[in-house]
């Protein structure tokens, strides 16, 4: 059982858990979260989101998270996103989801998240998935005006901390 904690625009938090399941004919892991959550957004993350975070809350336990994020993480997934880092360039998609883990530079993976979006897939991708197990708010403060200008241009950014204890939606 993981808990996760939300805190609301209110400033009231949340305490949520969720259960797994384990989906061994296909061979991935994936979070229930449905009827769990009422905060726009994380009710209506798509499998590939769930699947990936799923992913990563195992990493945790492992402490496979420690490292740098692993090749792999996004397999069987990745037909209808894009994925950072990746094994492969593939074609742009709606949805980006970027992945930090502990040893990665968190400064360099979020610009090559919003340079993707910016440059490699603009006009494509339409939200942003910034999933990472640490988290400088100094480091991400850097990039205020560029989420901001990708904001006014219609982009969604989730930038979320995920820990042993839940993952929570960071305010940027």
């Amino acid at each position: 059982m993981v808990v996760i904690m939300l805190k609301a625009k209110h400033g009231k938090t949340n305490r949520f858990q969720i259960r797994w399941m384990r989906s061994e004919s296909l061979n991935m892991n994936q979070l229930d979260l449905d009827g769990y959550f009422v905060q726009r957004g994380i009710a209506e993350f798509s499998i590939e989101v769930k699947t990936i975070l799923s992913r990563i809350a195992e990493d945790i336990e492992t402490e496979r998270s420690k490292g740098k994020v692993h090749p792999g993480i996004g397999d069987g997934v990745t037909d209808d996103i894009n994925l950072i880092p990746s094994k492969s360039n593939g074609s742009c998609h709606q949805v980006l989801v970027g992945i930090c883990y502990d040893k990665d530079n968190l400064e360099e993976r979020i610009r090559e998240c919003l340079d993707h979006v910016a440059i490699n897939c603009s006009g494509i991708n339409k939200e942003i998935f910034f999933l990472t197990t640490q988290w400088n708010s100094g480091v991400v403060n850097k990039f205020n005006g560029y989420i901001e200008a990708l904001r006014k241009n219609g982009l969604l950014i989730n930038l979320i901390y995920v820990t042993s204890k839940g993952f929570v939606l960071m305010p940027v």
